[in-house]
């Protein structure tokens, strides 16, 4: 993903407390398989009145911090739940059209020798 990539990136789902948030990140590693990470933060606005985000956190952050990073944690088991379920059909569906190409195989061969038993009678 190229830097201009990941600054537009958005996650794909986010669990907030107060002005602490935790974000899940889906992630392809190198060899093309999905993981899930959370960045958190929390916001406040500066002197200016612009809002900010910032990596550390005040004691009342922390307890909500400690919530959204257990909500985080549900989800993404729930999001590697989901994939295994995925592959586990698709290896199904898979083996299915497997199959269901040997029978239509073993049809056409069962076709073409009645066809050629049948004329060989005539």
């Amino acid at each position: 993903m190229s830097g201009d990539e990941q600054k537009n990136a958005k996650p794909i789902d986010e669990f907030r407390l107060g002005n602490v948030r935790a974000a899940i990140w889906e992630n392809i590693s190198q060899n093309g398989k999905v993981f899930y990470s959370t960045t958190f933060d929390a916001s406040y606005t500066d002197e200016t009145g612009q809002w900010r985000n910032k990596k550390s956190f005040s004691l009342n952050e922390c307890l909500r911090l400690e919530k959204v990073a257990g909500q985080a944690a549900v989800r993404i088991q729930q999001l590697n739940q989901e994939a295994a379920k995925g592959a586990r059909l698709d290896t199904q569906a898979d083996e299915i059209a497997e199959e269901a190409t040997s029978y239509v195989a073993s049809e056409d061969m069962r076709q073409s020798s009645v066809g050629r038993s049948s004329g060989a009678r005539r």
